[in-house]
């Protein structure tokens, strides 16, 4: 019978010297999830905390579709967060269907649809560091690239967290 290691411990403050074949190897615990500092990045609460510009905003199939309705120049929408200048961060985001191919970017900037810091089209996520010059509220922009009228593009998962 193997004795669990909190006992064996116990044990041994008392002066015994415990068998080792009957101690429980340590357990991997797997490190908690950074939390993603986008408001609402999964949509469960609709449009909240995202702002459209040229676009509406509507929950498809539990991600968000910006469909462009001005001619001339993308429907954005976006939120304002807050970093630490110096750190590292990683951005993701998932690109559900849009209007035609690689018709979406995510940005990271100093104002809504800028790309100073991070734009993030396709792959698994990208990483960059706020520089310690930086102000410490950034943009993240959710970008329907197409300057047409009627043109969409749906997100989900969007996610900005802590590079690990």
């Amino acid at each position: 019978m193997r004795t669990p290691l909190l006992a064996l411990l116990a044990v041994a403050a008392c002066g015994e010297v415990p068998d080792a074949s009957t101690i429980d190897a340590p357990v991997a615990v797997d490190a908690p999830e950074a939390p993603n500092l986008i408001m609402n990045g999964d949509f469960a609460a609709g449009t909240l905390h995202w702002t459209p510009v040229d676009t509406t905003l509507t929950i498809v199939n539990g991600g968000l579709e910006l469909r462009q309705v001005t001619a001339g120049g993308p429907g954005l929408a976006w939120q304002m967060v807050f970093l630490t200048p110096g750190a590292t961060y990683q951005l993701s985001a998932t690109f559900v269907a849009g209007s035609y191919p690689r018709s979406y970017h995510v940005r990271v900037g100093t104002q809504t649809n800028d790309a100073t810091f991070a734009t993030y089209g396709e792959g698994a996520s990208t990483t960059f560091t706020l520089p310690t010059d930086a102000s410490a509220g950034v943009w993240v922009t959710l970008n329907n690239v197409s300057a047409q009228v009627d043109e969409y593009a749906i997100f989900d998962d969007v996610r900005l967290i802590a590079a690990p």
